[in-house]
Order: C-alpha cells, then sequence, then structure tokens
C-alpha cells in the first residue's frame, strides 16, 4: 500500500482526507497548507493516523518527521510527501528551585546529543536517514 503522507500542489492540498492530531503543530501545519476543515480527520496520535491511512480512512497524514522515520522503519510501504510546516524544535522548562533536576536533566540531554547518530543509524533506513537530510536542507 503506497499512500503519500502529504502532496501539497501550489499551496493547495489535493486530497479527500487528510490525518492530524487535533491541537498540534502537525494539525497546524494542514490548515496553513491550505486543508479545509472538512477533509481534515482527527486522530489522537501517531499510531492512530497510520492506521487511519492503512484502512483507507485517509489519503495521507501530517506528521513529525521522526514518527515518520521510525514508521517506514516498520512499514516501508510508507512514502514520504511534501514537508509541511515549520520546523520545530522541543523545549523544557524548569523551575529555579529544582537546581538538582536541571542538572540531571543537562546531563540526560548532553547523552543523549552524544548518541544520537549511533541511535538514528541503528533504528532508521537509509531512505529515512536521506529523508532527515534533505528536510535540514529545506
Amino acid at each position: 500500500m503506497q499512500r503519500p503522507l502529504g502532496m501539497v500542489v501550489a499551496g493547495l492540498v489535493v486530497l479527500s482526507a487528510l490525518a492530524a492530531a487535533p491541537g498540534t503543530s502537525w494539525e497546524q501545519a494542514a490548515v496553513d497548507a491550505g486543508v479545509p476543515k472538512a477533509k481534515r480527520v482527527p486522530f489522537r496520535d501517531s499510531e492512530a493516523l497510520l492506521a487511519g491511512l492503512r484502512s483507507g480512512q485517509v489519503d495521507a497524514v501530517v506528521m513529525a518527521l521522526l514518527d515518520f522515520a521510525l514508521a517506514q522503519k516498520h512499514d516501508p510501504e510508507l512514502v514520504a510527501g511534501a514537508f509541511v510546516g515549520d520546523a520545530t524544535a522541543a523545549a523544557m522548562a524548569v523551575r529555579k528551585e529544582d537546581g538538582r533536576l536541571l542538572e540531571s536533566l543537562n546531563g540526560y540531554l548532553q547523552g543523549m546529543r552524544q548518541a544520537r547518530h549511533a541511535l538514528m543509524f541503528k533504528y532508521l533506513s537509509e531512505d529515512a536517514l536521506s529523508l532527515i537530510a534533505l528536510a535540514r536542507r529545506e
């Protein structure tokens, strides 16, 4: 089953239905790409989005690139479509009085940065790695 995960043509989305998790940046990316509300089908998370895609309830989904790359590792039939939305980053906040927590989080994040490349090569396919490289260039 090859269904693109997104297809944007001249600012208009040409689909019968598109899945996005409500209240997320994924949904906002669909809105910004011009997908009308009537064509957006809400699903609670990436697993539900992909289940909707596989069952034919939707033609495409909007999801984070890393979520797609991990899903494609388990289902090579998935095909990436156009990038929609802005590149984003995650952030955490810690109260000033929680110095030990901040120290622990910073240590964990430093370890993740050091292990990131090894983990990416271990768990992602060559196609997914190429897609990530393409997204960084756009």
